[in-house]
């Protein structure tokens, strides 16, 4: 994803176009709720979850990698915090089963070394993804694979 200024992203802000209810794509763990949003008029997903400090941090640093679910901006109301980040294609799940799968062919092995790449992008940035599930990958329709979900990452230095 290019963006002009990088750090303009992580302001707090009211550039998050909070949806309606009946916009909810998803209920996550924790209160989580998940909305196709837009975060300065782009296409977006919100996240809504109970105010945490650390998520945050984990996301500002995974940020800006093909293979990660770009953030792109945050908002709290006090009692929620408010992420935006980039709108992907479906779940690996619903890739896996719109399609016949015979062999191991380029297709499949473009998704697992998206995957890897991934997962090693995080381990540079110090974070361990524990939530690594077909559900938590999005592959877009140029089969990129991007690894989201990381509310459950640890840093590596944190205590488990």
């Amino acid at each position: 994803m290019n963006h002009k200024n990088k750090n303009v992203l992580f302001t707090t802000n009211l550039k998050i176009k909070l949806p309606k209810i009946k916009e909810i794509v998803t209920h996550g763990k924790h209160d989580t709720l998940i909305f196709k949003g837009s975060y300065e008029s782009v296409k977006a997903i919100v996240k809504k979850v109970r105010r945490t400090d650390d998520l945050k941090q984990k996301l500002r640093s995974t940020c800006y990698h093909d293979n990660e679910f770009a953030f792109l901006g945050w908002e709290t109301d006090g009692e929620f915090d408010y992420y935006a980040f980039e709108e992907c294609g479906v779940t690996l799940t619903e890739y896996v089963k719109n399609r016949m799968y015979m062999e191991m062919g380029e297709t499949s092995l473009k998704i697992m070394c998206g995957l890897v790449d991934g997962v090693k992008h995080l381990h540079t940035k110090g974070l361990v993804y524990m939530n690594h599930n077909p559900q938590n990958v999005l592959v877009n329709d140029d089969d990129t694979v991007k690894n989201c979900g990381m509310g459950n990452g640890k840093f590596l230095h944190e205590e488990t």
